[in-house]
């Protein structure tokens, strides 16, 4: 469907974005997959090769003339912002937010600021080995791909305060400050138009001068112009293209005083106190005045430009959003009012925010409407905010106090400050390019600051992060790989300070220096054609002074009460150890029970550690043969933590890589929770004064064996006093209590619908009980574990069923039920229609249970507690009635969910 070679293409939502060689940047609808639909496309002077696309905008890398920034806020109609040709040929490109990472052919990978999309600049370069083909975003890194490898870009950090490079003392009171590539322009007051080579940032050297006229302030540039304000003359128009010889061209006289500007396209825009001053610069030797905006009030102190919208310090207390898509008709299309911060200069634009400069305050005003730009947040600084420079998600502030800087506005409405330099004299202007800062600071000079660092890690080496979050130091180390051709190895235990190497060897090996912030890393040499070092796997353990306890684990199928220790060894519980070798390790337990914990308090008794004398762990208290021991702060080493711990027994130290030991808990898990139990171990050296202590740890255990089902189980049907049980008492340690059930048929399954009797005794009498009820019984644990059910070892009485001589009705049972309780009643020798039904209290019907004839004999109905619906009823009191010929009778019975 697209007529020329596609080469590269980007997804965004529905959209396909497509580098075509010979149509630039085409848009493809992709939300039907089998029908794919050419929406737009977007011309380029020369063959589209790469594209990315983040938000409203799109990066091509478009060859020979280098990349173009592409608006597709509308993807029906994409248009060029801007273009920045580059020396190499561009070749691929990714994006994330503001900034552009561009391959510019052969060997160069460039970062662009498109903070302000018409204008695209360099702001950073890292020169690579080989020729670069391909760039990736993942993280904090720029991968670039090549003939010498992978190489791993690092995208810049904040340098919070700013560090300061380079100073340098120009003749007279540095103000305005633009940079353009290797250059940086001052407005030097008095002193005229300086230029200064920034090709190195840390030793600038001036470059030249020029005597434009008396208060120079700040200079916007475009291509080899600059464009000066002059406090009194209005725009200076001076020709750059020779930086070591500027010339002034002419002036262009403003009405009121040209202290601030900004260039877009062939006009310049000027804040010169009474209005905002469009000038024409078509022709720059012959600058005129366009157009005018009036302040509604007060004075036009700053300016920023944004697409068609110039933002406006209207001091004191407006911005004032000027549209300017008809440069030499602006008019005023929104204003904002802030109130009780009036401000002097400041004005800068990122995305849809605009930070305002307060008096000791920055103002964030959301511009997304710029017709209504309402606030959004504010930062309180000390001194009053001068000067601003956006750069990627950090605010540049020259403070006419503080002196220069740094706010994160990574969220805009909440701006953070992140630190500042306080300047010997007051900061006037700024700018930002690459990883530094320019300062004009107003009796001092030309200042220049670090405020980001990049790195290049280099192809042939990788790096970890910190293995271990613990603050405790490391004393033995091992390692193993798996590995091809060369790589070598090094650790550092002062997270990277200092590097020593190591043979991945997997032996154990003492640290060559005590530290808590273990790293690796690796150096892969390349060795010939077609041999690439690699590392597939990494095997790292390390050991502390004290042991592990890497877990508590329940001991399966027991009676509960148990739990094993699965532990690793102290760094010092090794034959080689000479100085102070673990010779013991002991295992406590934390006692959480209070009763026991007065016990100790209120006894004298005291025993002694073994080989402990002189220490804090010498002493201990016994109490009913048992030993205990107080617990102080906790620092791994010496010291036991916080509470009162019982001693459990002890074990010698047999140098094992593991141990693995039984501890009882204090409790079994059951329904109602799991309570754990807290250990923790001691590994002690033959010198009495040097053991440490392992961090505590938990587990919990668990009954996994129900007691014996229970025997002799023995039904007596008794028509006059109902149905009398009786069994043999449970011999397990751990019995709680029987459960007795009843049902209909000896096949039936015991469950909570029929349970009728909980207890602790061997017999019970169940006084509604009848000739056709069948029983079972079970024994629980006191962790809930539940037996098997017995049933009836003998049965006497069962042939002795009276024969009903009348109609007679019982209460149910169980009474109270929760679930499912029994109705019996009687029916004659003759039989008869029959009719039991359930009432609430209100009288309505509920249930109705019988409804027919029914024959001779004792009977037994159950009801479920559900209504004619098939819906639970809920707990309370209801009645049941019982009509038969010549015979009417009607109980309550009680429903506890």
């Amino acid at each position: 469907m697209l007529d020329d070679s596609a080469l590269d293409v980007t997804i965004a939502g529905d959209l396909a974005y497509v580098a075509t060689a010979g149509a630039g940047l085409s848009v493809v609808d992709v939300a039907a997959p089998d029908s794919l639909t050419l929406v737009a496309t977007c011309p380029l002077p020369s063959n589209a090769v790469s594209v990315a696309v983040d938000g409203n905008y799109a990066c091509v890398a478009a060859g020979e003339s280098g990349m173009h920034v592409v608006s597709v806020e509308d993807p029906l109609a994409p248009f060029v912002l801007g273009a920045l040709d580059t020396p190499g040929t561009a070749t691929d490109v990714a994006l994330t937010g503001n900034y552009a990472y561009l391959v510019d052919a052969p060997s160069v990978v460039r970062v662009i600021s498109i903070d302000f999309p018409s204008d695209p600049r360099t702001i950073g370069t890292c020169v690579t080995q080989g020729y670069i083909s391909d760039v990736e975003l993942a993280g904090d890194h720029v991968y670039a791909v090549g003939t010498h490898g992978l190489h791993a870009i690092e995208i810049a950090d904040v340098v919070a305060p700013p560090l300061l490079a380079c100073a340098y003392d120009t003749p007279g009171r540095a103000r305005g400050v633009t940079v353009e590539g290797d250059y940086a322009y001052v407005g030097d007051r008095r002193e005229g138009f300086r230029i200064f080579d920034i090709s190195d940032p840390e030793d600038v050297t001036l470059a030249g001068f020029c005597d434009v006229a008396e208060y120079s302030w700040q200079a916007a540039i475009a291509g080899d112009h600059a464009f000066l304000a002059c406090e009194h003359e209005g725009i200076a128009s001076i020709d750059i293209s020779d930086p070591s010889d500027p010339t002034l061209l002419g002036f262009c006289d403003t009405p009121g005083t040209a202290r601030h500007c900004e260039v877009e396209g062939n006009y310049v825009y000027v804040s010169d106190h009474v209005a905002l001053q469009v000038v024409d610069v078509s022709d720059p030797a012959n600058p005129m005045l366009a157009g005018s905006c009036p302040p509604v009030s007060g004075q036009i102190r700053g300016v920023a430009i944004a697409g068609d919208y110039a933002y406006v310090n209207e001091a004191p207390f407006h911005l004032m959003v000027v549209d300017i898509s008809d440069p030499e008709n602006p008019w005023v299309a929104g204003r904002c009012e802030i109130s009780g911060t009036p401000s002097l200069y400041g004005v800068a634009v990122a995305g849809n925010y605009v930070f305002w400069a307060g008096t000791g305050t920055i103002v964030v005003i959301d511009v997304t409407d710029p017709t209504s730009p309402t606030i959004a947040g504010e930062c309180h600084l000390t001194g009053t905010p001068r000067e601003f420079a956006v750069s990627g998600n950090q605010l540049f502030v020259a403070n006419t106090q503080a002196g220069f800087s740094v706010v994160d506005i990574t969220d805009p409405p909440n701006p953070v400050l992140l630190g500042s330099y306080a300047t010997e004299w007051q900061a006037r202007g700024l700018d930002v390019a690459g990883d530094y800062a320019y300062v004009g600071v107003y009796e001092s000079g030309f200042y220049v600051f670090k405020v980001y660092e990049r790195y290049d890690h280099a192809a042939d080496t990788g790096q970890s992060l910190p293995v271990d979050d613990l603050d405790d130091d490391f004393v033995r180390f091992r390692f193993s790989t798996s590995q091809v051709d060369s790589i070598t190895w090094e650790l550092s235990m002062d997270g990277g300070a200092g590097w020593a190497a190591q043979e991945p060897d997997w032996l154990w090996t003492v640290a060559p220096s005590l530290g808590s912030d273990l790293l690796w890393r690796s150096t892969h040499t390349y060795t010939g054609r077609g041999l690439n070092p690699a590392c597939t796997s990494l095997d790292l353990n390390w050991l502390y002074r004290f042991p592990v306890i890497d877990s508590v684990i329940d001991v399966p199928n027991d009676q509960g009460g148990r739990v094993r220790l699965h532990l690793t060894r102290s760094g010092y519980d090794f034959t080689e150890e000479s100085d102070t070798p673990i010779v013991t390790y002991n295992v406590l337990r934390r006692v959480d029970d209070l009763a026991t914990r007065q016990a100790l308090l209120e006894t004298r008794s005291e025993f002694r550690m073994a080989g402990a004398e002189n220490t804090g762990f010498a002493h201990g208290t016994e109490l009913a043969g048992r030993r205990f021991v107080t617990g102080g702060a906790f620092a791994g080493r010496g010291e036991l933590p916080p509470g009162v711990w019982e001693v459990l027994g002890s074990f010698a130290a047999l140098q094992e890589p593991e141990y693995i030991c039984l501890a009882e808990t204090l409790a079994d898990s059951s329904d109602g929770g799991l309570p754990h139990s807290v250990y923790c171990v001691t590994a002690h050296t033959a010198e009495p004064s040097v053991w440490h202590c392992s961090y505590p740890d938990s587990g919990y255990s668990v009954d996994n064996i129900a007691p014996g089902v229970p025997t002799g189980l023995a039904v007596s049907y008794t028509f006059t006093h109902g149905n009398e049980l009786a069994w043999d008492s449970c011999p397990d340690g751990d019995f709680q209590y029987f459960r007795v059930y009843c049902g209909e048929g000896e096949d039936f399954v015991p469950g909570p619908e029929n349970l009728v009797h909980m207890t602790t005794e061997t017999e019970w009498t169940d006084p509604a009980g009848t000739g056709w009820d069948h029983y079972k019984i079970t024994a629980l644990d006191h962790v809930g574990n539940e037996s098997d059910p017995a049933a009836p070892e003998t049965v006497t009485g069962a042939e002795e069923v009276p024969t009903a001589s009348s109609f007679a009705l019982y209460q149910s049972s169980p009474h109270p039920a929760s679930r499912v309780t029994t109705i019996r009643f009687d029916v004659p020798s003759e039989g008869g229609k029959v009719t039991l039904e359930i009432f609430d209290l209100a009288g309505r019907r509920v249930r109705t249970l019988v409804d027919r004839h029914m024959t001779a004999g004792r009977q037994a109905v159950k009801w479920d507690g559900l209504d004619t619906d098939g819906t639970r009823v809920a707990s309370g009191v209801y009645y049941c009635r019982f009509r038969a010929p010549g015979y009417e009778r009607t109980f309550r019975l009680t429903i506890l969910r």
